[in-house]
């Protein structure tokens, strides 16, 4: 374990994963590739209660961060998804003490959620108004976000990376600022896959239990469970497993093609699960990147997935990835679309470690004089 003093860089983060709770894994999955690569890192969540380590990694809550570290340099500080109630109060606090800050743009914290986001299902009931309470909260965001982002950029401390060109383009739309014009220091670095993903490979020889397997959270209308069920019930001569949690079908009829398995799987263990089906069938309506349909691709498992901007930026070089129209779902013959896909050995590795998460520590080398 690092000595306290040894720290170099301080991942910011509102969550971060403990015991059961995930929150935010794909943050998890890169500190654990830079710390086999020997950068000291300390994670500062705001949603800690008290300490703790998880895979040889120190997570501290605000608290300890005020009575430890307060008068600490850092080289790096890294923001995952910067908000404004707690990344930006405490950058603005100790920025005196950071030589440069990195933020990780993932999505929800720089777009106008009413405007992006799909309608939430029918079942679930929302007041009309927390729309206008969170019209107002998004406007003020991004006004309070742009002011932040253009002081750090004029006292040049400041870097952003984008998970995606899209990303990027919808920074830039709603933050109303064009990089190009103000800094140079920014990068287009997709989230690396869990080390799982790459360290294990789709085996098409195994004994398969059903056609289709998706793992999707049920209540969530951006995860498209509804399309998942249209697709199934158009198609009665393939068999489906969906795996989640949530209440979606106490308000649905579940075709007789489909089965619902109310579990939560850990990440380790979904490789296993996927070796047994032939094919993984994951839209969605909305992504930044979409880092689980990354990970199954990588994997080598035959996937369809929805054909909109980000899947297509994110999964056009992918010979096992077919796209679907969403507003087509009732209309979609699976028979025709598995006849395209093909079933290589031939591994994409556009979301290894080498192409993601070393071209992020190649960037921080030249901060830490290595």
């Amino acid at each position: 374990m690092v000595n306290e003093e040894g720290y170099d860089i301080l991942v910011i983060s509102e969550a971060y994963p403990k015991g059961n709770d995930y929150s935010n894994n794909y943050i998890h999955s890169r500190n654990i590739f830079y710390k086999q690569l020997n950068l000291n890192i300390l994670v500062l969540s705001f949603n800690a209660v008290s300490e703790y380590s998880i895979d040889d990694i120190k997570v501290i809550p605000l608290s300890i961060y005020r009575k430890k570290y307060a008068k600490k340099r850092w080289k790096i500080v890294i923001s995952h998804a910067p908000n404004i109630r707690n990344h930006v109060r405490f950058i603005n606090e100790y920025k005196k003490n950071f030589e440069e800050i990195v933020f990780v743009i993932h999505g929800h914290e720089v777009l106008p959620l009413n405007k992006y986001y799909p309608k939430s299902y029918d079942f679930i009931k929302k007041q009309w108004s927390k729309d206008i309470q969170q019209n107002m909260y998004d406007l003020l965001k991004l006004r309070v976000l742009k002011m932040f982002f253009l002081k750090l950029i004029k006292e040049d401390k400041c870097h952003f990376f984008f998970v995606s060109e899209w990303m990027k383009k919808e920074f830039e739309d709603n933050v109303n600022i064009s990089l190009e014009e103000v800094t140079s220091n920014y990068r287009i670095i997709p989230n690396n896959i869990h080390e799982t993903f790459e360290n294990e490979q789709y085996q098409t020889k195994n004994n398969k239990i059903a056609d289709f397997v998706s793992i999707r959270p049920f209540d969530n209308s951006k995860y498209a469970v509804d399309i998942i069920v249209e697709i199934a019930k158009n198609n009665p001569e393939y068999t489906f497993h969906l795996y989640g949690k949530g209440d979606y079908f106490k308000y649905n009829n579940i075709p007789t093609n489909l089965t619902v398995k109310y579990e939560y799987i850990d990440q380790k263990e979904i490789p296993r699960i996927l070796n047994q089906y032939h094919y993984a069938i994951l839209p969605t309506r909305l992504d930044s990147q979409g880092v689980f349909m990354c990970e199954l691709a990588s994997f080598g498992i035959p996937l369809i997935t929805s054909d909109i901007d980000i899947c297509r930026e994110m999964l056009s070089g992918f010979e096992n990835v077919k796209f679907i129209d969403n507003k087509e779902s009732k209309n979609i013959k699976i028979k025709k679309i598995l006849t395209d896909i093909i079933n290589s050995d031939n591994r994409n590795t556009k979301f290894f470690q080498q192409n993601t998460v070393y071209k992020e520590i190649e960037y921080f080398r030249r901060f830490l004089g290595e």
